[in-house]
């Protein structure tokens, strides 16, 4: 029996969250039943047994898009991100990454992350990154100005990937606009943690830019922002066992929306809302 990583914060990114509940079960499958490179013969028919759904092999290319690469005239697909979260660099010295290395090569499947550089330059790039990366936290930690946990914070950034940080980079004004008091604000490591600038993206995990072109204008007129995760939150004490119904059905983020939208204090904006203070 394999054993693989999953990644806990699943459910907060945008492609699950848009998936309605026969496709998030056939994602998490198609994840467990590929092999150990990430190639998943394709065989819908025993999904749809196992999901209890009936797939149509177009619609799940479309609902997927981006996320596999049709393989061997459809015979497989390749999960894009499957190598990059369970192996990180692959290292062709390592026996088990060889193998996988060797499928990737046999399909011309380029690897997302290069094999590692020789020990001397892989120790020096390390060194320049850690610095690299230690710069830019200090840079958020003083934006953030939320002195609590930095130790904790600052371990967890040097785990976070560039285009992680580039995402921050971009959405963390907007969530500190938002957020003016500081008792409002989540700790760093919780911020952190909890991926907070995906609540600034779409479902594809672009940058929503309508979230972006009036806000600044708006919180000069006494507004504030309610991003999905907090939205969660006030549709739970509203009425924690509808909510959790609709979780259970996999109906979780529509539900939100719709109690939301209902609400006449909170008006749409993009994927989130805003509020008067």
């Amino acid at each position: 029996m394999a054993k693989r990583f999953t990644d806990t914060d699943k459910w907060k990114k945008p492609f699950i969250r848009g998936l309605e509940a026969p496709y998030k079960l056939l994602w998490f499958y198609i994840l467990d039943d590929c092999d150990h490179a990430g190639f998943w013969i394709v065989d819908l028919e025993i999904a749809s047994i196992r999901c209890g759904h009936t797939f149509n092999e177009e619609d799940v290319i479309k609902t997927f898009n981006g996320q596999v690469d049709v393989v061997k005239e459809g015979e497989l697909w390749f999960i894009r991100d499957f190598i990059d979260f369970q192996y990180g660099t692959l290292n062709p010295e390592n026996r088990a990454h060889k193998s996988v290395l060797d499928r990737l090569s046999k399909y011309k499947i380029k690897p997302l992350k290069s094999p590692l550089k020789g020990a001397k330059d892989k120790d020096k790039d390390t060194d320049i990154d850690k610095d690299k990366r230690k710069e830019q936290f200090e840079k958020f930690w003083d934006l953030y100005d939320h002195k609590k946990g930095k130790k904790a914070s600052l371990d967890i950034w040097m785990k976070l990937t560039d285009e992680e940080i580039d995402m921050i980079r971009k959405t963390v004004r907007t969530y500190l606009s938002e957020n003016q008091d500081k008792k409002f604000r989540k700790h760093p490591s919780t911020y952190l943690n909890q991926k907070t600038w995906l609540d600034y993206t779409d479902q594809d995990g672009k940058l929503n830019e309508e979230m972006f072109d009036d806000t600044a204008g708006d919180l000069e007129n006494g507004w504030r922002f309610v991003p999905m995760s907090e939205a969660y939150e006030i549709v739970r004490d509203l009425s924690f066992t509808s909510m959790h119904e609709a979780e259970l059905r996999g109906e979780a983020d529509e539900y939100v929306r719709k109690v939301m939208n209902a609400r006449v204090q909170y008006e749409v904006h993009g994927n989130a809302w805003k509020t008067r203070k």
